[in-house]
């Protein structure tokens, strides 16, 4: 069971390709306005495999590789004539 704020976006499932239980590792992070402190995921991965005796056995880390360069050379949107949504970006003369 995870616990964590309404607003987040967290993961748990079952990868059958890695054969995990995966889910998202939660930090605890101040809350919006008087809301306290609020659990969400900070982008890495935990998870559970099951072995052959039956027993689920925890993995703190599932994905930790790190790249040495930015897996693209230059900013996706950068000479677009629209945006992300599809509107078209405002210049200078607008």
């Amino acid at each position: 069971m995870l616990e964590y704020y309404a607003e987040a976006s967290v993961r748990l499932n079952y990868d059958e390709m890695l054969e995990l239980l995966v889910f998202d590792h939660l930090i605890e992070m101040q809350g919006p306005g008087n809301a306290g402190p609020v659990m969400v995921s900070d982008g890495s991965y935990e998870a559970y495999k099951q072995a052959p005796d039956g027993y689920w056995y925890y993995q703190s880390r599932v994905f930790d590789e790190v790249s040495e360069e930015a897996p693209r050379p230059f900013p996706v949107l950068e000479d677009k004539e629209k945006d992300l949504f599809g509107k078209k970006k405002k210049t200078k003369n607008d």
